[in-house]
């Protein structure tokens, strides 16, 4: 969960970061990676504090202590890096973060959407809907596989597509109204749900 890298400053080139007004800090970064979110920051040569802690508030909620970094924190004669990844972030939610540094005051905030399923196997959205159908799978971001739509017959309404990834966008503008029923094949792995469509 952490790791404090020392950088030479004779070989950090690094430009503030934008949005950054905390004067200890050269850069602050989140960034979605899978299932999780990584934060990296660095600590400006000359600067130390007694603590970190991570706060997340998720859709403009409340802050909350997710996490942190014990001890002291910087370096007076070299800038520091750390990192610290969010195991668990909220499926489908926009997640803001920020560091309390000691007694040193608190960063500038980072968002991120998080557009992945961390709960559910599956979901389409909206439904019903009239002309774009979102399907989201629990799969990673390399995996490869089919997906199949139909109608409330059993007939489909498309040819196979090939889907990489945990996300496939459809054009339902022309598609009959009423409920469709899709089957996403990764491997062994198959998603099975229903949308409506309604123009």
């Amino acid at each position: 969960m952490r790791r404090a890298v020392v950088v030479l400053a004779t070989v950090l080139s690094v430009a503030p970061a934008q949005a950054q007004e905390h004067p200890f800090l050269a850069d602050f970064s989140a960034i979605v990676r899978e299932d999780q979110v990584l934060l990296e920051w660095t600590m400006v040569a000359g600067t130390t504090c007694d603590g970190t802690q991570v706060e997340r508030a998720v859709n403009g909620g409340d802050w909350q202590v997710v996490g942190g970094i014990s001890g002291l924190c910087g370096d007076v004669n070299a800038p520091v890096a750390y990192d610290w990844t969010d195991d668990g972030p909220q499926e489908l939610s926009t997640l803001a973060y920020r560091l309390k540094l000691g007694a040193q005051g608190y960063s500038s905030t980072q968002q991120v959407r998080f557009e992945r399923l961390t709960l559910r196997d599956h979901l389409a959205f909206p439904s019903p809907a009239d002309e774009q159908v979102v399907l989201l799978f629990r799969e990673a971001g390399t995996a490869q596989g089919v997906l199949d739509v139909f109608d409330r017959t059993g007939r489909p309404v498309m040819a196979p597509l090939q889907v990489r990834g945990e996300r496939a966008e459809l054009d339902v503008r022309a598609w009959p109204a009423g409920i469709h029923h899709y089957r996403a094949t990764y491997g062994g792995r198959v998603h099975a749900g229903r949308f409506t469509v309604q123009h």
